[in-house]
């Protein structure tokens, strides 16, 4: 078990930008006023992220009174979501945007699977994981959104603008952290926290596209190492036997947690810097 690096994790400086708090998308710059593909996408994507989310993080008396309202707009805008990126990454856009529309569209779907059974599982795990998928998902689609509107515009992305996806995953990384190494965790609870873990990893991974080259690389090295061992405590609780024994997953928590405050010792400095 990895008690001593997820308690370090958990207990590290707060990342910047979300903290705690239930993230709200501002919306990018139009940029040029065409109706592209891409201007549709920038315009009015954050507005469908925003809906979405204040149907699943409803936690005050008003948006419990609307709740139905709010359902209804959030599959709405879900919907239209992926209409709009789908028919930005089957027109014939520019080719800077290609890339960033294909990883929009994908990063879409993969919102679009959560949000279709968010409700629908009974389990509170089971909910507990989909919130966490849509909380980073939405915060991830958002970050594509503003590097469309940077494109658009002839601008090179700010880090702080570009980091809000980063930031979430992170973010939600800790959380699962502090599942992990809570005492009265249960094995079945300690796998689902590592499969969190390792899926948060991946999606960093998949994203490794910030304007920042040291920070890219410290967080390919941290997620890399991160899913190494996942999987070997997945296959540990299970029964089986890892890629990493016991002392061999010691060494490699020790690593992370120091990965991990190099990335938000990092972050905290760009931020700060407006890189």
């Amino acid at each position: 078990m990895l008690r001593t690096f997820r308690h370090v994790l958990a207990s590290s400086v707060a990342l910047v930008t979300l903290g705690a708090g239930i993230l709200t998308v501002v919306p990018a710059s139009a940029g040029a006023a065409t109706t592209s593909p891409v201007s549709v996408v920038v315009k009015h994507g954050d507005g469908y992220i925003n809906a979405i989310r204040t149907y699943v993080f409803c936690t005050s008396a008003t948006c419990k009174k609307n709740k139905s309202a709010n359902e209804a707009s959030a599959t709405s805008s879900m919907a239209t979501l992926l209409s709009v990126a789908t028919t930005a990454q089957k027109a014939r856009v520019g080719s800077k945007y290609r890339t960033d529309v294909n990883l929009l569209l994908s990063d879409v779907k993969a919102l679009q699977a959560v949000f279709t059974v968010f409700g629908y599982k009974n389990q509170v795990i089971n909910k507990a994981r989909n919130e966490g998928e849509i909380y980073y998902d939405t915060a991830t689609i958002g970050s594509d959104i503003y590097l469309l509107s940077a494109l658009q515009a002839n601008k090179t992305p700010a880090f702080a603008d570009w980091s809000i996806g980063i930031v979430a995953t992170l973010y939600a990384m800790q959380i699962d952290s502090q599942a992990l190494a809570s005492k009265n965790d249960t094995a079945a609870g300690a796998v689902y926290a590592s499969e969190c873990l390792e899926a948060e990893a991946n999606q960093i991974l998949g994203h490794l596209n910030g304007p920042v080259a040291q920070y890219n690389s410290l967080l390919s090295t941290f997620a890399h190492n991160q899913i190494t061992v996942s999987k070997s405590e997945i296959t540990d609780l299970e029964g089986g036997k890892g890629a990493l024994n016991t002392s061999e997953i010691s060494a490699h928590t020790k690593v992370l947690a120091s990965e991990f405050a190099q990335i938000v010792k990092l972050q905290n400095q760009l931020v700060k810097a407006k890189a």
